[in-house]
């Protein structure tokens, strides 16, 4: 494997293949689904980037969002995650959009559509969308870095939890376990 691709030698010979069969399957559902102007392909062009796969990275027309500090926080949460929890995330059933709307104390999160099926109305949700990843820009903005990135973590928690296993319980304490484990490539494939 080059220097500048991705580094899975820490994965065990099995894992590996899981590995790019998440990839490989993530890859050719994107490449049928071509929105008109949804903010989810500019996401999924940011983690592309962010997984040093930029030959395959595709774009089309996505620079037309500028989110910089949402960015900076998503970029150095994402750094903390192992590489297949990362591929995880570009999973189509996960949407991820920034919102112009105050979250408050709440500038990041998880919502599973299935158990809140208001959020079709108030968004535009992909069909295969089952959980989405909302930032709230006005407080990111707002709130301390550090806060913003402490708050993600524990979304994406969520995230990860749901792509794992959309029937598992979506409890805090289980969101936050399964940050750590994305975090530690050993429990994360397998």
């Amino acid at each position: 494997m080059s220097k500048s691709g991705p580094d899975f030698s820490h994965v065990s010979p099995n894992g590996g293949d899981e590995v790019f069969e998440r990839l490989h399957k993530a890859l050719n559902e994107m490449a049928a689904y071509k929105p008109p102007a949804r903010q989810d392909p500019y996401w999924k062009f940011f983690l592309f980037q962010r997984l040093e796969f930029a030959p395959w990275a595709f774009h089309n027309g996505l620079d037309d969002y500028y989110f910089p500090e949402a960015e900076e926080c998503f970029a150095a949460v994402l750094k903390e995650l192992r590489a297949p929890a990362r591929i995880a995330l570009l999973d189509p059933r996960l949407q991820i959009e920034v919102t112009p709307l105050d979250g408050d104390d709440y500038p990041t999160w998880a919502c599973r559509v299935r158990d809140h099926e208001w959020i079709r109305r108030k968004l535009e949700v992909r069909p295969a969308a089952g959980i989405v990843l909302l930032l709230s820009q006005p407080a990111i903005e707002r709130l301390p870095k550090e806060e913003v990135m402490e708050d993600l973590r524990h979304e994406l928690g969520h995230v990860l939890l749901y792509l794992r296993n959309p029937e598992a319980i979506d409890d805090c304490s289980a969101a936050d376990e399964e940050w750590e484990r994305a975090t530690r490539m050993k429990d994360f494939i397998g």
